[in-house]
Order: C-alpha cells, then structure tokens, then sequence
C-alpha cells in the first residue's frame, strides 16, 4: 500500500484532510451576524476549498498518470507532514507572521532552496498577507505578543 504513495500523493491526501477537516469545522462554527462578505470566516472559507480542490485534484492526477513508482523519501516528507499540525496549533500562542514565516522556512528548507530564498521569501509573503487583511480588509489575523506593531 505504501509502495503506491510517493511525496507528491501523500502531500496531497495530507493537504486534502486537514484542509477538508478545517473547512468542515469551520462550517459547524458559529457565524457573527453581519453580511456574509464581511464575516470573519469567508476568506478562510475560500482558501480551505481551493487548497482541498487542488489537493484532490493534484491526487487525481497523479493516479491517473502512470508514474514509475519511487520510494518515499521520509526525510524530506516527514518533517513537512509533522510540521503541519504544529503550525496549526502555533498559530494562536505565535500569531500567524511568525508561525507563517517559520512553516515557510522549513518547506523551503526541506525543498533545498538557497538561504536567501528560504529566509526572505517567507517573511515577504507572510508580513505581505498580514498587511492586506489587517491594514487593507480590516479583518486581523491572529497577533503575535512579540509583534503588536504589526
């Protein structure tokens, strides 16, 4: 059975329940009474289902390929499907620029990027997100005690 999973499959089977279980549990929540347009949950909302449908559809794709089968390189998989859970629960105590930042650094360090990729790409696009919903949307992402200014 494992035989059968590469990184890419098991990836995506990873991305596809925890996003599916985020979207799901995200529904049952209670919503604030205000337009649907500005509810908190909308934007997450379409994220969830966007990475859900891509992650289905990248494993789709990949059965419906005939690719050769390799082994699954665990010490390159491992620490990315372990981390995921952890950015989750960080996510709160963190804030989300530094648990986005650092989830950002070990992907790209596990994928072998160069340093300045892997330290600069990240923090960019982390404190780029923050700065369009907390600043732009006016809907605040989760802050960090070690970031107020942000």
């Amino acid at each position: 059975m494992l035989k059968s999973f590469s990184e890419n499959r098991l990836i995506s089977v990873v991305l596809m329940v925890s996003s599916g279980g985020l979207l799901v549990s995200s529904l049952a929540s209670p919503s604030a009474p205000i337009d649907l347009a500005f509810n908190p949950q909308f934007f997450p909302r379409i994220v969830l289902g966007v990475l859900f449908a891509l992650a289905l559809l990248d494993l789709g794709i990949s059965f419906a390929k005939r690719q050769e089968r390799t082994a699954l390189a665990w010490r390159r998989t491992l620490p990315v499907v372990l981390a995921l859970p952890l950015y989750v629960l960080l996510i709160p105590v963190l804030g989300y620029f530094i648990s986005s930042t650092l989830m950002g650094m070990l992907i790209l360090a596990v994928m072998r990027a160069g340093l300045v990729a892997t330290l600069v790409m990240p923090t960019v696009a982390a404190g780029a997100l923050v700065l369009l919903f907390n600043h732009l949307l006016s809907m605040p992402l989760p802050t960090s005690p070690f970031t107020w200014w942000f």
